[in-house]
């Protein structure tokens, strides 16, 4: 789970490159479901820990499901909406996606 990393373990050179890439990227006109992506990977990969961090993350979710739905995308928005405004929240919003029969749903 997200909150049970060791964020010291962390390999900031990696970290880091996989910024410096994601700044080049946004040199173009178009933005794609990748930059969307990595976007999302950036904020996960930043060690504060506040409501802004959440709420870049819930939005950058949204965009990408506008662009590409998919059940699990909106799964994991999940976790943020529960960051951002509440958990009951986040669960109704999981239970509406009605993911039993997602191959995924069982294997945790």
């Amino acid at each position: 789970m997200y909150e049970e990393q060791n964020k010291n373990l962390w390999n900031e050179e990696l970290i880091e490159k996989g910024h410096y890439f994601l700044i080049k990227s946004a040199n173009g006109p178009l933005i794609s479901k990748y930059h969307l992506e990595a976007s999302i990977a950036y904020w996960h990969t930043t060690k504060i820990e506040n409501t802004a961090k959440w709420e870049n993350i819930l939005q950058l979710y949204n965009q990408l499901l506008q662009i590409e739905y998919s059940p699990i995308t909106a799964l994991n928005r999940t976790y943020a909406l529960s960051k951002v405004l509440d958990k009951e929240m986040a669960i109704s919003e999981a239970l509406k996606l009605d993911l039993k029969e997602n191959h995924f749903y069982h294997s945790y």
